[in-house]
This record gives structure tokens, sequence and C-alpha cells, in this order.
């Protein structure tokens, strides 16, 4: 009765740190820090992972190895920094938006307990999905977008079946929840701008399917599917002193798809990849529609699905301590210069990554990592209202700093 007990004390703290607002590190505005004890490899090998309590999200069927119970709480912070640099917005007037970057902590927290010698139940709960920006309030581009923020919060119940010593499958459910804010600036009159702000928040449903397989040489290989989520956010629309309006917009969270390997080189060295492909095609405009099903605004994004790869090391010190390392290369689904948006400056992106395991107790292990990662000078040219020839062109400039640590307790 006490596991029980602990067991949902720990989710309902989970559940409230998962309130704070995440900010995109992944391709988009993907957020792929799930598993702290994963990122000192850049995720690379997460597919094949059957370690710990975090392969709920990166591949269900990697829990059926857990017998015990076992609890992870982790925490991600995310620093990082988008500037603008003009080269012929028009029309001309404001600064550049100072940096659009905004703080962020992104908390996981996973729970698994052996039901059998061949099943295992979890839950996760995580946010895989979020987007803070935040410019100047006088700054060329307000009439594109002032403030951005999209928070997910998903609830994953899932479950593993060792078939065999070697073959283990797995499924999970997926309730999330979406919240959205938009703000831009209005022209009221003649010099004097208001705000217009559009909310939304929406519950929709999911699922994720996982195997994975050790071969006779001891190479594990992992395959994962997340299925895409359909939400249809609906809020309120106000715009300066105007009174709200009613309002919905529709947002594909896209179905994501990977392979993952973890190959034993000797009995102290592994090499890990991963390669993950995301549908972010799925994601075609970003309509907002009045509850009189007029159209508010609406912007082209044709975004193109994307491939992400990694490749990493573990290094097994001694029985108490592992060392990770890591690089990785992200694609952006921004197709172009002109798909490219100050709402979501999104570019390629290049991470190196380092980590460490140390086993604080019998029960306790504490993980740490730290990523780096470079994004492209990019482009853009967001031509935010057509009508009045009023575009933001210029370039972005960006990079991201991540610390991640996880405590798991396992008995």
């Amino acid at each position: 009765m006490l596991k029980n007990h602990t067991l949902i004390r720990a989710m309902l703290s989970a559940l409230v740190l998962c309130a704070m607002v995440p900010i995109a590190s992944g391709s988009g505005f993907a957020i792929i820090e799930q598993s702290p004890s994963r990122i000192g490899t850049a995720f690379a090998g997460a597919t094949a992972n059957n370690e710990d309590a975090g392969a709920i999200y990166w591949n269900p069927a990697g829990i059926a190895s857990i017998s015990n119970v076992e609890v992870i709480v982790g925490i991600n912070s995310i620093l990082p920094s988008f500037t603008f640099k003009d080269t012929g917005s028009t029309p001309i007037g404001g600064g550049s938006g100072g940096d659009a970057g905004v703080d962020a902590w992104v908390p996981n927290f996973y729970a698994v307990m052996g039901i059998s010698d061949t099943i295992t139940a979890g839950i996760g709960v995580f946010a895989p999905y979020g987007l803070k920006t935040r410019y100047d309030a006088d700054w060329i581009g307000r009439y594109a977008a002032v403030e951005t923020e999209l928070v997910t919060l998903d609830i994953n119940p899932t479950l593993a079946i060792k078939l065999s010593e070697s073959l283990s499958i797995g499924a999970g459910f997926t309730a999330e929840h979406a919240d959205a804010t938009l703000i831009s600036a209005v022209p009221l009159a003649p010099g004097v701008d208001g705000l217009a702000t559009v909310e939304g928040d929406d519950w929709a449903y999911g699922y994720n399917l996982g195997a994975m397989c050790t071969l006779p040489c001891g190479v594990r290989v992992g395959l994962s599917y997340r299925s895409a989520i359909d939400h249809e956010l609906d809020g309120d629309i106000r715009i300066g002193p105007l009174p709200s309006e009613g309002g919905t917009a529709d947002l594909e969270l896209p179905e994501t798809a990977a392979i993952g390997l973890h190959i034993p080189l000797c009995d102290t060295l592994s090499l890990q990849a991963d390669a993950a492909w995301t549908g972010w095609s799925s994601f075609e405009d970003l309509t907002v529609v009045k509850d009189d099903d007029s159209i508010l605004s609406t912007k082209d994004e044709s975004w193109e699905d994307t491939w992400r790869v990694a490749v990493g090391l573990t290094y097994q010190v001694n029985d108490g301590l592992v060392l990770r390392t890591g690089v990785a290369h992200d694609q952006s689904p921004v197709p172009d210069a002109e798909h490219r948006t100050a709402r979501i400056p999104d570019a390629d992106r290049t991470w190196l990554a380092a980590g460490a395991g140390l086993d604080l107790t019998d029960a306790l292990t504490l993980d740490v990592g730290y990523v780096h990662i470079w994004f492209n000078d990019s482009d853009v040219i967001d031509v935010y209202d057509p009508t009045a020839g009023a575009a933001l062109v210029g370039t972005y400039e960006g990079d991201v700093d991540i610390v991640s640590l996880q405590l798991k307790w396992a008995m």
C-alpha cells in the first residue's frame, strides 16, 4: 500500500509541474527533451532504450524489461536565443524586437510497475510540443507577431508484453491538452496601436506503438510509432477595445516514426543511433475562424516532413557511473524563406551533447545532461498583409542551451 501511495503523490506532483510553459527545441515546435538520461547521447538510441521508464515516450516496448517499481522525475532547463536582423521590411519603423527566445522549464514524469513475469504497466506525463516567442511591443514586425505560445500536456498510460527473452511489444493511449495564444499589434488610429489576442484550448486523443528485439549478437533494435492528434482549439478573439468574440483554429500535431539501435562494442563501450521521421506536412496553414464562420486570419504554412538523425556513445566507467556523448542533425519543416514566420522562426539545427549517470544509492540514480544547439542562419520573407504590401524581411540567428537532470527511484 505504501508503494501505491508514493506513486500517486509523485504523479500529482508531475501534473503540477507540467503546467509550466515550454519552448520548442526540436524541429517545428516539437519538444524532444523527454528523457534526461538519454539527452547525453542527443537521444541517439532512445528508441532502443529498455533501461528505464523513459521508454514510455520513446518506445513503449522498452518497459517490458522492467519487473519492479520504477519512478522517474526529470526537469529540463531550456535557454534559447533568437534574434532578427532587418534587411528590407515594410513599412519601415520600429526596432529589431530584441531576443525573442524565452527561457523555460520542461518536466517529465514516468512510473512503471511489473504486473507479471511478462506484462509491465506504466504511465508518462510530459509536454511533447510547445512554443514561446516574445518580441518588443514596438518592433518592426509587431503586426506579424508580438507573442506566440503553445503549451501541451500529455498523459500516456502504457502496457508492454514480453513475448520472449528477445522480443517485446508495447502500446499506449494518449490524452493531450493543447493551449495556444497568438498576439499581434493592430493599428487603431494613425500612430496608435492596439493588440489582437487569440486564445484557445482543446483535449484530443491518440496512441503510440512499439516493438523491440535483441539479436543474438547483443544488438538491440527498436521501432516506434506515435499517432497524429487533431485539435480544434476553441476560445476567444479580442481586438483592441472591441468586445471579445468566439473563434476556433484547427491544429494537427504530427505523427512520428523512429528506429533505434544499441550496439555493444565491448564490455564497457556501446554505440547508439536513431533516425526519426515527423509528418510535419500535416501543418498546412494556420487559420482562425470566428463563430460566424468568417475568417479572421489565415497563414499558409505548407510545412514539409522531416528527418532527425543522431549518433552517440556510452561508456560504463564502473558499476555506478556511466558517461555519454552524442551529436544529431534535425531538419526544419519550413520549406523556404517565404514560409518562415516571426511566430516560428525555425531552421535546421545541429546538436552536441554530453551527460552522465551516477548511482547515489542502490535504489536512487541521478542522470544529468547538457546540449548546445546551433541553428542555421535563416532568411524570412513574411508577407503578413499582402493588400498593404507589409512584409517582414530579414535574417534570424539562433541557438539553445539545455541542462537536464532526472532522479530515478527503483525498488
